[in-house]
């Protein structure tokens, strides 16, 4: 066909050797003539960077898991249309000719295309082929993985909180926010199937853990999508019944599925997502026991700050500054969820300030003003419920200025702020600052204001917007990178 469009083609991998050249060779044989690869790859220790480089200059490094991959990709990428294709899929030679020509001619914003298990894999993964099957005329178990550039920063990126169902979530998230999506005929085949029941669980279940935070944005499509008496089933019950080994193969499969889905599940929830962060919370509660209201405030304010989900946003290691610090509850939770990070914490309140240096080796406070901070080459700045506090919008503007220029290159500024809905959960939000900052004004700054403000001082592509719904209050986290 007449090309249109550059299609920029993204590949996160990691140690992808078996698979990453059979995948680049099917991108290759693409009968679209305008094609661009670009691969992330997360520190593979075999040769699958070698490998890449064979076939695209475009090799980057870049983690820790396959959203922030494809973001990193997505923003590498030249084309008009992003192609996330997973480094152990083949992709058949129309695929991209289809994807292209259905969004021109339909004037789509996205495609799904139909994902099936490659032939001579094993029992299992035939097992598996005959249940991907039944889901090719699904609207629920569905994903796009095609779409144009521009939707993917209207959308807000992928959820790099999320390992797994983040393909899902940006699919929610891109039809609630109004993009068109349609199928095409042509496939792709997945070469990295489990070959045993062991495989099965162990996959699922390392993916049961990453539900909740599936579950917290989305619960009530999440409800019907990890329902294991599925529609689609239903729909191609003729099909099933007539092929009796595969049925009970399926049977089989799903049980063993949805029981390691749901005891990962289980233990992410019990332990508060994952060991590390669990031990974290328990030490930062008792860090604050013994001084009366910090101590108060600290049990709530993690719920109140989803300082849990905040936390997977904000670098492993590296030098980070925390604006308007408060009590040092979240510096202090930060720094004990890892011990290379050396937390800087810094707010005008000399109580707060006394009662936030809790002797945490690798975190320490002082007194300052967010807006005449002064410190270079830093890897992450936070700005928690810190916008809306200063004395004028004016103020707001001055201190994204400010932030912009103490980042390193690469270095990621954290905004959580209130947005306009629900209405109730603004309600509940003004409320609280009225309780607890009497006779003060506040300036929200709502999403559609926030954005083009974050704009003028990074590049749009380098920034995104989430909702974190599973708090009292209505608040948007943005991340921006230089």
């Amino acid at each position: 066909m007449r090309t249109s469009g550059l299609v920029s083609v993204i590949i996160p991998s990691s140690n992808s050797a078996k698979t990453i050249a059979a995948c680049l060779e099917s991108i290759k044989k693409q009968t679209y003539g305008k094609v661009e690869i670009v691969v992330v790859d997360k520190n593979s220790s075999d040769k699958t960077r070698a490998i890449a480089k064979r076939y695209t200059k475009n090799v980057y490094s870049w983690g820790p898991e396959r959203a922030a991959q494809v973001n990193f990709g997505a923003a590498k990428a030249s084309g008009k249309y992003l192609y996330r294709v997973d480094s152990d899929f083949i992709v058949e030679p129309k695929v991209i000719e289809e994807c292209v020509r259905a969004c021109e001619q339909k004037k789509l914003d996205g495609i799904a295309v139909h994902n099936t298990s490659a032939e001579g894999l094993g029992f299992w993964a035939d097992v598996r082929k005959f249940e991907r099957n039944t889901y090719i005329d699904d609207d629920l178990i569905v994903a796009i993985r095609f779409f144009t550039k521009t939707s993917w920063q209207t959308v807000g990126e992928f959820d790099e909180a999320l390992y797994g169902p983040e393909d899902y979530d940006f699919h929610n998230r891109f039809v609630t926010t109004g993009f068109t999506w349609g199928r095409i005929r042509a496939l792709e085949r997945h070469l990295g199937e489990p070959k045993t029941l062991g495989d099965i669980w162990r996959k699922h279940y390392y993916y049961g853990k990453q539900m909740i935070f599936y579950f917290r944005k989305h619960r009530s499509v999440a409800i019907k999508q990890f329902n294991p008496i599925r529609r689609s089933y239903l729909r191609h019950v003729t099909v099933i019944l007539r092929n009796p080994l595969m049925f009970l193969g399926l049977i089989a499969m799903t049980m063993v599925k949805f029981t390691a889905g749901g005891a990962g599940f289980f233990v992410a929830l019990v332990s508060h997502y994952d060991p590390v962060i669990s031990e974290a919370m328990k030490q930062t509660k008792r860090l604050y026991a013994g001084t009366g209201w910090a101590r108060f405030f600290t049990s709530i304010r993690f719920w109140t700050g989803s300082f849990v989900q905040v936390e997977t946003y904000v670098p492993k290691e590296g030098n980070i500054l925390d604006l308007g610090c408060g009590y040092g509850i979240f510096a202090n939770f930060l720094a004990l969820c890892s011990d290379k990070r050396n937390i800087i914490g810094v707010d005008m309140d000399e109580g707060k300030i006394h009662f936030a240096d809790r002797k945490v080796p690798n975190a320490s406070f002082q007194i300052g003003d967010a807006t005449k901070m002064h410190v270079k080459n830093l890897d992450a700045i936070l700005l928690l419920d810190v916008l809306h506090h200063l004395h004028s919008y004016g103020d707001q503007e001055k201190l994204i200025r400010s932030c912009h220029s103490m980042l390193k290159p690469g270095g990621k500024l954290i905004i959580l702020e209130v947005n306009g809905t629900p209405l109730w959960k603004l309600v509940v939000a003004r409320v609280a600052d009225a309780v607890l900052y009497s006779g003060q004004p506040v300036y929200y700054r709502y999403e559609a204001s926030m954005k083009p403000m974050l704009m003028r001082h990074f590049t749009k592509t380098n920034i995104s917007a989430q909702r974190l719904i599973h708090n009292p209050f209505p608040h948007m986290i943005y991340l921006c990178k230089k």
